[in-house]
């Protein structure tokens, strides 16, 4: 509340905190600084000002001080990425053009695809030639607007050929005449974000031509034909309204007519259509076969990140600031010092009781991933990289405080370095596994399992589960309802009373002249009978 963060503030400015109310202050203004939406866009103005008063990096305590430098980083690179100042700057082209790039859509307006302007983007040069304030600010711009112009060169091209402008190899399926019939919500089981449900006029044909008893038959043994999650555009008056992805459900399609649900990608765009679909009856969806999924979820963290961790060894920020340098804690520098000098040649290395036989190469790489805060170990295959790492793994965890986090772009990749570290002897009960496929040498280390083994805690999750289901049938009731407000026409009755009820003298006027008259003066009044 605005009352307890001001009281707060106030405090801190101040100087009225101790250490421990500095530090937990200080946290609470790095999660908020680092909040992603808009939201919190003032409360963060307040911490800058805060920090002009009082900033965190002269503050007592070391921990203080090191968030404080996180959160010093986070708004300069917020700060730099609004201030591009170039003749030829972004803003201006089209009503998706803005400064900073995190206000941009990640899918184009209709008036962007029509834009002839070449977009805003730098060069390499230029962005590694910039100020080392400005640099990760502006590397993150560029590259959420690099990212995103390949993606709509991809989208205009697939469009264009959807539409006939352009020959491509196949026709696109176009569903023609689609009128809003509700509001798709999921069912109790599963739930799903809220997708405009239609009912489709033409477009179909292949499967309305079918017998009713053989539809689901050929959905079923055709996931080819509307696939779910089917990218594609909604047209209205052939002006793209906006983008939307097709939910197959086949106990839908198999209706007569067939009933499709469309996700739009933002609320706004569903906003529109369900506008135009009530004024002009006119809805299309043309199917595009651009790859979306393997651009938007890149551009939605892109255009997410406040603080780009190792920006100052990837982009080669010269950092000032000594708390902030690397530092190698003292058992780690003497095992380092130990695979140096005992193994130049490469031999057996003890680790834990363990003796690995490691070669020169391996020594050099293992060393240089212990000392370095960003390493790179190649090599062709067989040659021991994966092994390497884990040595560097089971000494890391020994000789330091902290987590390791392990990515791998497979599955099987990041299962074979698993068995990795549990063959070199790293205890499996500190080992978490993310996801849903593992092997079975790795299964047992999976978060699912883990969280199943762990009674405690589970009822409480269970109330919030069941008060969040609450929540959301009270919210898909009132989507329903809005939805029949929406588009479905006032009866009679509404109309009157709309009438009798509005201020203007307008309305009073008609509402005045549907009442039925009085008798007055002798007259009778007489009905259809």
């Amino acid at each position: 509340p605005p009352t307890a963060w001001n009281a707060i503030q106030k405090h801190y400015v101040a100087g009225s905190f101790a250490d421990e109310d500095a530090e937990a202050f200080v946290w609470l203004c790095f999660e908020i600084v680092t909040y992603p939406g808009p939201e919190l866009v003032g409360m963060t103005r307040d911490i800058e000002n805060a920090i002009n008063t009082r900033p965190f990096t002269k503050s007592p305590g070391s921990k203080t001080r090191k968030l404080g430098y996180r959160i010093q980083k986070v708004l300069q690179t917020r700060s730099s990425s609004n201030n591009l100042d170039d003749v030829d700057g972004p803003r201006g082209r089209h009503d998706n053009d803005f400064t900073d790039f995190r206000q941009i859509f990640i899918y184009p307006s209709s008036d962007e695809l029509s834009s002839t302007i070449p977009p805003f983007y730098r060069q390499a040069v230029e962005v590694s030639q910039s100020d080392p304030a400005q640099k990760t600010a502006r590397h993150l711009d560029n590259q959420f607007r690099l990212l995103r112009e390949d993606m709509l060169a991809e989208l205009r091209d697939d469009i264009s050929i959807a539409t006939g402008k352009q020959k491509g190899k196949r026709r696109s399926q176009i569903l023609k005449n689609l009128v809003p019939v509700g509001i798709d919500t999921g069912d109790e089981g599963r739930a799903r974000q809220c997708a405009l449900q239609v009912s489709v006029g033409s477009g179909l044909e292949r499967l309305t031509k079918l017998p009713a008893a053989q539809r689901k038959k050929f959905l079923t043994e055709n996931r080819n034909f509307l696939p779910h999650h089917a990218f594609g555009a909604v047209f209205s008056n052939c002006t793209i309204i906006g983008f939307a992805f097709a939910v197959r459900n086949i106990d839908e399609l198999v209706r007569d007519p067939p009933l499709l649900s469309l996700s739009f990608c933002s609320s706004e765009t569903m906003d529109k259509a369900l506008r135009n679909a009530v004024q002009s009856n006119n809805l299309e969806f043309i199917l595009i076969d651009t790859p979306i999924f393997a651009y938007e979820p890149v551009l939605r963290r892109l255009r997410e990140i406040t603080e780009l961790p190792l920006d100052k060894y990837l982009l080669q920020i010269e950092d000032g600031d000594a708390e902030q340098r690397f530092e190698i804690p003292a058992k780690l520098q003497a095992e380092i010092w130990r695979i140096r000098e005992h193994n130049p040649d490469g031999t057996h290395l003890e680790i834990a009781g363990r003796s690995y036989h490691i070669d020169a190469a391996q020594a050099g790489a293992l060393v240089t991933a212990l000392q370095n805060p960003l390493a790179v170990i190649q090599g062709p295959p067989g040659t021991g990289k994966s092994f390497v790492g884990a040595l560097a793994a089971k000494l890391l965890l020994e000789g330091s405080p902290g987590r390791i986090l392990v990515l791998s772009y497979t599955n099987h990749a990041l299962d074979q370095f698993l068995e990795d570290l549990l063959n070199i002897g790293i205890d499996e009960k500190i080992i978490t596994r993310l996801g849903s496929k593992s092997s079975a040498a790795t299964a047992k280390l999976s978060f699912d399992l883990q969280s199943r083994e762990r009674p405690s805690g589970i009822s409480k999750h269970k109330t919030l589960l069941y008060t969040l289901k609450d929540e959301l049938r009270s919210l898909r009731e009132d989507v329903e309802y809005a939805f029949d407000k929406v588009a479905k026409s006032p009866s009679l009755e509404e109309i009157i009373d709309y009438l009798e009820l509005a201020d203007d003298q307008e309305s009073q006027l008609f509402w005045r002249a549907f009442q039925i008259p009085h008798e007055e003066d002798g007259f009778t009044i007489t009905g259809r009978n």
